[in-house]
């Protein structure tokens, strides 16, 4: 998935686009409705795991997100059928797709479709196109249920329909209108099943030329936000002694529950990801190196080494910040190719060279395996040295994408800064000029202040 675009979806009216960079930092104040971004996407992998495929959205969920009920998340509350929530994504899948859309016949008539279906989406070999899907959501008053209202799937090349559906109410038997710019529609009853929220269109007929398309579409969508990763701002404390009962989990967890049986399992996997060897060589900035003091075959103790004075401290022994920073650096070393990480205020209570040493971090993470990392944050000085390695060459610009969300009058909305090869922040909106100012509004005072003091000891003098 390459970017996101939100209408209608709590604070956003429309977001605009926001494009996933490798690196991707979104800034703005408290409840300026950046959280609502990481929300949208984390919203979207519980709806597309849950089983019953007619459900095409779960807004709540115990063991995810709980987002309340649509008038919860619907813009200002309002349920309005004329203008739906709409959520729109834009895809890269296997141009091969488009091109039985393009050349007028199908290559399902030719192929068996489950071998043309198998597409490896991370091939590096595969050529890509760009398609962009959007879902328009809204809500059953009477029968109280989510409703889609429509969709429409663009081709970005050539900027034409492949297949748009409307329909004007949202009651269970109201007739959906269908539209492509390479079918004609008009009146037909298009094949449709529901993955979710995501449309399959059946291969029967001319409509057939569609269905690459659309099992691309719903391949890469599930294969992406399946993958996707969330480690919240608050992670819980580790424990003096830790008991490992053969659990693998595939991710840290969103409090970095799993970090220690993560870091555990990899040393003795058959084919390790070497976090060990990766985390040490973080902690040696910091000057520590990481052990396992095993008790028993299945308990441990988390050791940390003063590479210095050859001193040894169980983690929870060590300052809060170490333990806050673990999962989030064990989690960017594990996260896999072409895997969505998503991080929540990751320098919360780290000091200001641990904050920039995030940066490295994030680069590190991108060297070992292409990713797409997107950072909710606060910190000034990780945006420093991530500006500062850009001029260094150790990233280029067009690998970072920096979005400010500013609020007015309950509105939110997403404004996209860019960095040049020097380091420079460009297309700043004057909000953002201000968001980092207050320590220079501090000295400013601080001199003002001084300067009054010392003019009224020297008046009593």
């Amino acid at each position: 998935m390459k970017a996101i675009r939100l209408q209608r979806f709590k604070a956003f009216e429309d977001s605009g686009w926001i494009e996933f960079k490798p690196i991707t930092l979104l800034f703005g104040y408290n409840s300026a409705g950046k959280s609502s971004i990481l929300q949208a996407l984390f919203m979207l992998k519980q709806s597309i795991k849950n089983m019953a495929d007619e459900v095409p959205f779960v807004f709540s969920s115990e063991k995810g997100i709980d987002l309340g009920a649509f008038e919860d998340v619907v813009h200002k509350h309002e349920i309005d059928h004329k203008q739906p929530m709409v959520i729109s994504l834009r895809v890269d899948i296997a141009r091969k797709a488009l091109q039985v859309l393009y050349n007028g016949n199908s290559m399902f008539m030719r192929e068996e479709p489950q071998n043309y279906l198998k597409t490896d989406i991370d091939s590096d070999s595969e050529e890509k196109s760009t398609i962009e899907f959007s879902i328009e959501i809204s809500y059953n008053q009477k029968r109280r249920f989510i409703a889609v209202k429509g969709f429409t799937l663009t081709d970005m090349m050539s900027g034409k329909t492949i297949l748009a559906m409307k329909k004007k109410g949202v009651s269970e038997n109201e007739k959906p209108e269908y539209f492509s710019d390479y079918l004609n529609c008009k009146n037909k009853k298009v094949p449709i099943s529901w993955y979710n929220f995501i449309p399959i269109v059946k291969p029967e007929g001319e409509f057939e030329r569609i269905t690459a398309v659309t099992e691309q579409l719903r391949k890469t969508i599930d294969t992406r936000l399946d993958g996707m990763i969330s480690v919240g701002p608050l992670r819980v404390l580790p424990e003096r002694t830790m008991l490992f009962t053969g659990e693998r989990p595939a991710s840290v967890g969103m409090k970095g529950e799993d970090t220690f049986k993560l870091l555990f399992n990899d040393k003795h996997s058959a084919a390790p990801l070497h976090l060990e060897e990766l985390l040490n060589e973080y902690l040696s900035k910091y000057h520590y190196r990481y052990d396992w003091n095993l008790l028993k075959t299945n308990l441990g103790q988390f050791v940390l080494k003063d590479t210095i004075t050859g001193i040894p401290a169980n983690i929870v022994d060590v300052g809060f910040g170490i333990s806050q920073i673990l999962p989030i650096a064990v989690q960017l070393y594990a996260t896999g190719k072409n895997q969505i990480l998503l991080l929540e205020q990751p320098e919360i209570h780290l000091h200001s060279k641990a904050q920039a040493d995030i940066a490295d971090l994030l680069i590190d993470a991108l060297k070992l395996q292409r990713k797409t990392i997107i950072v909710e944050t606060h910190s000034e000085n990780l945006l420093l040295r991530l500006r500062r390695r850009v001029v260094e060459g150790l990233i280029t610009p067009e690998d970072i994408g920096l979005y400010y969300v500013d609020q007015v009058n309950s509105v939110s909305k997403a404004y996209l800064m860019n960095v040049n090869v020097f380091g420079d922040i460009e297309n700043m909106p004057d909000a953002f000029k201000e968001f980092f100012i207050d320590n220079y509004n501090e000295i400013m005072g601080l001199h003002k202040a001084k300067g009054e003091k010392l003019s009224e000891d020297i008046t009593q003098g």
